[in-house]
């Protein structure tokens, strides 16, 4: 390249420019520093280029400001995180925050007076999670006295470890005690969550019904 440039610059002359025939020591000194910046230049341009290609190959590790992309691994947002809603009627899927599981039955057959059954239950994966019960009862032909509803993890006749009670003095045929229960679970594997029920009664018989929630938080 040196060579180049001793061949280049002495035809500078002839084109109007430096005239360094009659001054050696300034043309060297020239061609050094010509040399010089297009050594600097040169490392310039393939640091660019390496970074361009890095840029290009790992395009997906960015958050870009624009277009859909879905990226992976956790993110820690120090500041303040704003986002928009969903702007349709469509659902979250499973496994996103505001996923949404419900279950609603109607006139499941309490257990003996005095125990814990299930009236309905939901599945729910990992996570944290918001879950509300809104229970009700049906005495057909009973004389009710107490009344309890629960949300809680294990089945059959076992106490939940959210309830709500209700005592009362011969509650008659047919009446309906609505009951709101709401309770957090946090979950490290899927996880079933029962809707219980508890009454005392004599006679007749007594249903359990409602609809139990669940909305994922985060």
């Amino acid at each position: 390249m040196r060579i180049l440039f001793l061949l280049f610059i002495p035809c500078l002359a002839f084109a109007g420019g430096p005239k360094y025939k009659h001054d050696p020591a300034k043309l060297d000194d020239e061609v050094n520093n010509v040399y010089h910046d297009m050594r600097i230049l040169t490392s310039a341009v393939s640091s660019a280029t390496a970074s361009v290609a890095i840029l290009q190959t790992n395009s997906t590790n960015f958050v870009t400001v624009t277009g859909n992309q879905s990226v992976a691994g956790v993110k820690d947002f120090t500041g303040q995180l704003l986002g928009k809603g969903t702007a349709t009627n469509d659902a979250a899927a499973a496994g996103y925050i505001g996923e949404y599981v419900v279950s609603t039955v109607g006139n499941v057959a309490a257990p003996t007076s005095g125990e814990w059954g299930d009236v309905t239950s939901i599945s729910l994966t990992a996570g944290d999670w918001d879950v509300t019960y809104l229970g009700s009862m049906n005495a057909v032909g009973s004389a009710v006295t107490d009344q309890n509803f629960g949300i809680g993890t294990t089945s059959g006749n076992n106490s939940p470890g959210a309830s709500q009670n209700l005592d009362f003095a011969n509650t008659t045929v047919g009446t309906k005690l609505p009951t709101f229960i709401k309770k957090r679970f946090l979950l490290t594997s899927t996880t079933t969550v029962y809707a219980k029920m508890n009454f005392t009664w004599v006679g007749g018989s007594v249903f359990g019904l409602g609809s139990i929630q669940a909305r994922r938080i985060r």
